[in-house]
């Protein structure tokens, strides 16, 4: 088993360089990697110092592309891209999708889920326990209740602007299990109290994987909710909030590993924000607030709450 996280990777020519690996990029940036490993983010880039977030791997990789499913396998992770066309009712759909996911990933043999993104169209529509996001949550939890081995897989659920039809999963999965980590300024969101739905949100704040060469800390998609209440109204502290909580996350995993950690090198984030007009102040406060090393891409999705305005989410390789 080896993995090695090109964190210095700071453009595409250093993924086709390495030959091995894959790269998570933004629509609109998709033609740009002709002949690279690409798995399409379904949201428009509005700002950044990188428009792909590449994952390089000194491990063969393996494609294979079986109807609306890829997969990028290796001996120690399998990536895949679940892309789907939403048809009747988003919970059944989704119920649908997940099961496959966890029957593919099973039959392969990495059968812990460590990491999910999901995007599908019109999270925020509909009322009470008929919103879209609380359908998705119930849709999941039909395969993903009980939490698996090792705590829910981290993830993020994003809101592709505009009417419902699409839905994209991608995941992470691998031969043995992660382990979840929590922030202790936020309620454990599979814990969260009956006003957020019929089914509690089935994600850990963070999965850690401290079994790689270079351990990997995967945090699940990030706002400005304090215990289990939104707080803040302006996107600007709202994104002060999330980074406190990013931070509060990072300090967990330093703690468990025992090692110290930071944004800087070998931090990639992902920042979506719900209203692109505002994307020249989100990204001029991103570029003071992160260290010049972090890599970082803004992308324009809704979010899971209708109060909130921005979200992030990071993949961290912890260095010595």
């Amino acid at each position: 088993m080896s993995i090695d996280l090109a964190d210095n990777a700071r453009d595409v020519h250093a993924l086709q360089t390495h030959a091995r690996g894959w790269s998570f990029v933004a629509d609109d940036a998709a033609s740009a990697l002709a002949g690279v490993n690409a798995l399409p983010i379904p949201l428009r880039w509005l700002d950044g110092n990188r428009r792909d977030e590449a994952w390089c791997v000194s491990a063969a990789v393996v494609r294979e592309v079986h109807g609306q499913m890829t997969l990028y396998a290796t001996d120690a992770l399998l990536c895949g891209l679940l892309d789907v066309t939403e048809s009747g009712s988003l919970e059944p759909a989704i119920a649908a999708a997940y099961q496959q996911i966890q029957d593919t990933c099973a039959q392969r043999g990495f059968p812990h889920l460590l990491r999910a993104w999901n995007f599908f169209g019109a999270i925020n529509a509909g009322s009470g326990d008929d919103e879209r996001y609380r359908r998705f949550s119930v849709g999941r939890a039909r395969v993903l209740a009980p939490a698996p081995d090792g705590g829910y897989p981290a993830a993020t659920a994003i809101g592709i602007p505009g009417p419902s039809g699409r839905v994209q999963i991608a995941f992470l999965a691998a031969g043995r299990p992660g382990e979840a980590i929590e922030n202790p300024r936020q309620t454990s969101a599979w814990r969260y109290p009956r006003e957020f739905g019929p089914v509690a949100p089935g994600f850990s704040r963070a999965m850690l994987l401290p079994w790689l060469p270079t351990p990997l800390l995967l945090v699940s998609g990030t706002a400005s909710v304090v215990g289990h209440e939104t707080v803040h109204d302006a996107t600007a502290t709202q994104l002060d909030e999330a980074l406190r909580n990013v931070g509060m996350v990072v300090d967990a995993a330093a703690a468990r590993l025992q090692r110290p950690l930071a944004l800087g090198r070998g931090s990639a984030l992902r920042v979506y924000l719900r209203d692109a007009e505002e994307a020249s102040a989100v990204a001029a406060q991103l570029s003071e607030r992160l260290p010049a090393e972090a890599d970082w891409m803004l992308l324009h999705g809704d979010i899971c709450r209708a109060d909130l305005r921005i979200e992030l989410e990071l993949r961290q390789s912890c260095l010595p």
